[in-house]
């Protein structure tokens, strides 16, 4: 993946809420999961597929690209999300004061995108950010401007202001849980190298009395985690990449292999693979896997 010219800078969402900028490079963490939405562009260049799909296969100068039911099938509504909305083949399906509309979202390390339009209003409407999980402000800029177009009383900044306080509120929770540094001791056994063969490696290490996750195109402080009951579990991270990244063990406390979970991915770190071997560990082969995982949500 490569950028030249004039580009945006990715920034991501602290676990306080705020946002930092963050390297474009850490968007080549996402090639594993290409399919699932890993192409770079710009606004022209949606707006041109906006155009094409208003315009039901047609592109500029008459060219036609795809057949009009080839571009119809994918808006037709396949499998019941809620009681007013429904995906059909790669788009979510709702309405808009009794108007079809085909939407769709995405995001990655440091970007958010959302894609909107009426087919039979011949209107579309297309919001690219620089930051992570910034959907209630995207749909909220979407919502704001159907309604200036249909004239309809202002909703949208008042929702959008329940959910980012329903966020802060969440935010602060999930800050309460993350207290101090990780104790030395109880994380000696887990410090080292780990290799898994489809994410590459990773490194646990203490450093300035802190524990650091370095995944090599970044890495993250960690900090104590608590669960409800105000025991600590594991280990979670404030700052970027990893915002919400934790580390946990709730395995046997001998077994040193690590389990990682990444979003809808579950992936196995065996200890003593790589450039290292964490402190303590026995033949791999001769271990169970713990139940100790990595959990980016």
């Amino acid at each position: 993946m490569e950028a030249w010219g004039d580009y945006a800078t990715p920034h991501t969402l602290n676990l306080d809420g705020t946002y930092s900028p963050i390297s474009l490079d850490i968007e080549k963490t996402l090639l594993p999961v290409a399919p699932a939405g890993v192409h770079w562009s710009t606004l022209e260049d949606m707006a041109r597929y906006m155009e094409t799909e208003l315009a039901q296969g047609w592109r500029r100068m008459g060219r036609r690209l795809s057949r009009r039911k080839t571009c119809a099938r994918p808006g037709k509504p396949q499998i019941k999300v809620t009681a007013d909305t429904s995906y059909g083949l790669g788009w979510m399906t709702t309405t808009y004061k009794g108007l079809p509309v085909i939407t769709h979202g995405g995001n990655t390390l440091g970007f958010t995108s959302d894609f909107t339009f009426l087919p039979e209003a011949n209107l579309g409407v297309i919001v690219l950010t620089n930051a992570r999980a910034s959907n209630v402000f995207n749909q909220g800029v979407t919502g704001r401007v159907l309604e200036l177009i249909f004239a309809q009383d202002p909703q949208s900044q008042e929702q959008m202001d329940f959910y980012l306080q329903l966020m802060k509120k969440q935010a602060a929770e999930m800050m309460a849980q993350i207290s101090g540094p990780a104790d030395p001791d109880a994380v000696a056994p887990y410090l080292g190298t780990l290799v898994n063969d489809a994410l590459g490696s990773i490194e646990l290490r203490m450093e300035d009395g802190e524990l650091i996750l370095d995944a090599g195109e970044f890495q993250t402080r960690m900090r104590e985690h608590k669960d409800d009951k105000g025991q600590a579990d594991g280990y979670g991270a404030r700052r970027p990449i990893a915002n919400a990244l934790q580390v946990r063990n709730r395995g046997r406390r001998d077994a040193k292999d690590h389990l990682g979970r990444w979003g809808c991915g579950v992936y196995i770190y065996p200890a003593g693979i790589g450039r290292g071997k964490p402190a303590g560990a026995s033949t791999p082969g001769r271990r169970r896997a713990s139940d100790y995982f990595f959990s980016l949500v």
